[in-house]
């Protein structure tokens, strides 16, 4: 695969898009391929094609693979409530959300965000199973800190959107 592709294909399958086999099988085709990538029965049809069929496969064996694993993860939802200590929250904020970036940087918090009234939040992790979301709540610098007064975690199974 040339850069281009390669950074494609990076993009891709950290969003979860395209499994390990598919890069695997794509950078055979593309080793044997040469010109342009634009159009049908190109390397970029190809990829196409080969990106809706991981898609449509995912979706039929209910299976999301997380962020740059390659391995299939499941979506795990936090609902968070504040204590009343609105100094300390913003004392420990910056630390919370710092850890917060590393989640979403390693695949791990799809995505996170205090309630318009900031009372709590809501979190949305990517773990291989409860106890792995678990750790990850426990270890916020909210919870540690003690500005989680209640913490409720479940498993979510993603109907919509759909894989195409």
């Amino acid at each position: 695969m040339d850069s281009d592709d390669d950074s494609v294909f990076a993009r891709l399958f950290t969003a979860g898009f395209v499994r390990l086999s598919t890069l695997k099988a794509f950078s055979r085709v593309s080793d044997r391929r040469q010109g342009p990538v634009r159009g049908s029965g190109t390397r970029l049809g190809y990829v196409v094609k080969r990106v809706k069929a991981s898609l449509a496969d995912l979706a039929a064996n209910d299976v999301y693979l997380g962020v740059g694993r390659g391995r299939a993860v499941a979506a795990f939802v936090a609902l968070l409530t504040f204590s009343d200590d609105e100094d300390l929250r913003l004392k420990v904020r910056p630390t919370h959300r710092e850890y917060l970036r590393g989640l979403f940087d390693a695949g791990k918090l799809r995505t996170s965000g205090p309630w318009a009234d900031d009372s709590g939040a809501m979190l949305i992790y990517e773990a291989a199973d409860l106890s792995e979301a678990q750790r990850l709540l426990d270890n916020d610098p909210y919870r540690t800190a003690g500005v989680v007064a209640d913490a409720r975690l479940r498993e979510w199974k993603i109907v919509l959107p759909p894989a195409e």
